[in-house]
Formats: C-alpha cells, sequence, structure tokens
C-alpha cells in the first residue's frame, strides 16, 4: 500500500486492480480519488470479496468453492451487494449466477438509488482527474462487447462491429 493510501484498507487496492483489468478498466489518478469512490460505494468486506469475483458469474455454490470460503451466509451477501449495485445478478438454466460489473458502464450507473451530494461531487473528481481518455480506450472496448454468457459455436458467421451496426440500423425485415 502507498504512503498516500496508508488509511485505506488494501481490500479497496485489490478491487482498483481487479477494475482495472477488465473492460472499460478504472483509472488510477494520483492521489486517493479513485480508492475513495470505491470506499463509498463499497464496504470492506464487499471490495473484498468483489475483487475476486469474475465478469462471468459464478453459483453461490461455485464462488464458495473457489475462495475457500463458507457458503454461509454469502448468498445474503451478495444479494445485498445487487440490491446496492455492486455487483451483476442473472438467473440460468442451473441457477443464480453472480458477477463483477465494470465500473463505468456497470458498478457507477447503478449508483443512482443511493447517490447523493457528496457522492456526485466525489465522481466528478475522479472523472477529472482520472481522465476519460484511459476509461473509453480499453482494448475490447466494452461498447463492442456483447456478453451473451455462452459459447460461440464456430460455424456462426461473426461480423464486424461495423457492419453489425448498418444491419440494425437498416433492417431488411423483422
Amino acid at each position: 500500500m502507498s504512503k498516500a493510501n496508508a488509511s485505506i484498507p488494501i481490500a479497496f487496492e485489490e478491487l482498483a486492480e481487479t477494475l482495472e483489468k477488465i473492460p472499460n478498466g478504472y483509472a488510477k489518478t494520483s492521489d486517493d480519488t479513485y480508492l475513495r469512490v470505491l470506499q463509498w460505494i463499497f464496504s470492506e468486506g464487499e471490495a473484498q470479496l468483489a475483487s475476486k469475483m469474475k465478469l462471468r458469474g459464478e453459483l453461490v455454490e461455485e464462488l464458495a468453492e473457489r475462495l475457500e470460503i463458507p457458503i454461509e451466509g454469502l448468498k445474503e451477501k451478495l444479494e445485498l451487494m445487487h440490491d446496492k449495485g455492486q455487483i451483476t445478478v442473472y438467473d440460468t438454466r442451473t441457477g443464480r449466477k453472480y458477477g463483477l460489473m465494470p465500473f463505468a458502464v456497470g458498478i457507477y450507473e447503478e449508483q443512482w438509488k443511493r447517490m447523493d451530494e457528496d457522492f456526485a461531487l466525489l465522481v466528478e473528481e475522479y472523472f477529472r482527474k482520472a481522465g476519460t481518455n484511459q476509461l473509453f480506450d480499453t482494448e475490447p472496448p466494452i461498447f463492442r462487447v456483447v456478453p451473451i454468457n455462452r459459447v460461440i459455436k464456430p460455424e456462426l458467421e461473426i461480423y464486424p462491429f461495423e457492419t453489425a451496426q448498418d444491419m440494425i440500423k437498416n433492417p431488411k425485415s423483422w
């Protein structure tokens, strides 16, 4: 942990690093603003759990086994995190899956129910200090990724973004 961030628990730095590795990333600032944003959204325990979650989502049982943590109370904690807009949840044939979301578009937008003036000002400060270039210049660009949580069979024809965009703008039939 850096000197500037000595009072901020390591769980928030770990979550920031995890978010930086996924599409759209999570840019660091020269000070601890990027960590204070996460501190507003997550408790230390929530940040610690979220930093170990996967984008693709996992069943409670899978998550508990992979992280070697007790399953008791985990589902309730994950549901609360979902209610707070910290993680995504979706139902599949095999059960309810819990997954990490990118900061933007994802966690940040889900804070609308909880947002107050302090958080709005903090996020404005974060975006000003972090700049938007790093946020939107990641590879692959998040707006070109279509998460379907399924294997794409090789016989499918995959169109470039521009072709798919043209097909949507100029449909031939319903």
